[in-house]
């Protein structure tokens, strides 16, 4: 990367001393504006689903209010969060990206794969199926916080099968 904004990184103590690290909305940023050196869209989509507790959506929208990303690693950013479900208010950066001039762009530049679907909302050509790598992980992990949610404190999973006897029913539901 050619030039670092200084207001998106942190000052992180290590053994040998202070290193700056970016910010985890700039990361996200990085990782769509990067996405074949990142290890291309599902790998992305990966580290996505894990990094999104950190991500705020404040923080991502003054971002782009203030053009330190590109509009279209925006657009891509926010289709991959809405796509992968995750429990993120996408309100804010689709706000800011309402006030910027957006254009059609694919999700996968580099990928030769035909456009299966657009999504009006980020203006983005899907040409790409997305599938993370821990797809099914996140998903348990949304099963058992619903389950949690619901007021089981303790539960004893005493076979896989039926474990996911109950993920697929919790599955099907949604």
């Amino acid at each position: 990367k050619k030039h670092i904004f200084e207001a998106h990184c942190q000052q992180k103590k290590t053994v040998t001393g202070q290193i700056n690290i970016s910010s985890s909305e700039m990361t996200a940023f990085d990782l769509v504006k990067y996405m074949n050196a990142s290890g291309q869209v599902h790998h992305v989509a990966t580290v996505l689903s894990e990094l999104v507790e950190f991500l705020d959506p404040e923080r991502l929208s003054e971002i782009v209010k203030n053009n330190d990303c590109d509009i279209t690693s925006a657009q891509r950013l926010g289709y991959l969060l809405e796509a992968l479900k995750l429990p993120f208010d996408l309100r804010p950066l689709e706000h800011q990206l309402n006030q910027k001039k957006k254009s059609r762009r694919l999700l996968v530049v580099s990928s030769q794969e035909p456009i299966i679907d657009y999504n009006k909302r980020w203006h983005i050509e899907v040409n790409e199926k997305l599938e993370p790598d821990d797809l099914w992980y996140r998903k348990l992990k949304l099963f058992l916080g619903e389950i949690m949610r619901l007021g089981a404190a303790s539960i004893k999973l005493s076979t896989t099968l039926w474990f996911r006897a109950r993920y697929v029913s919790y599955i099907k539901t949604q």
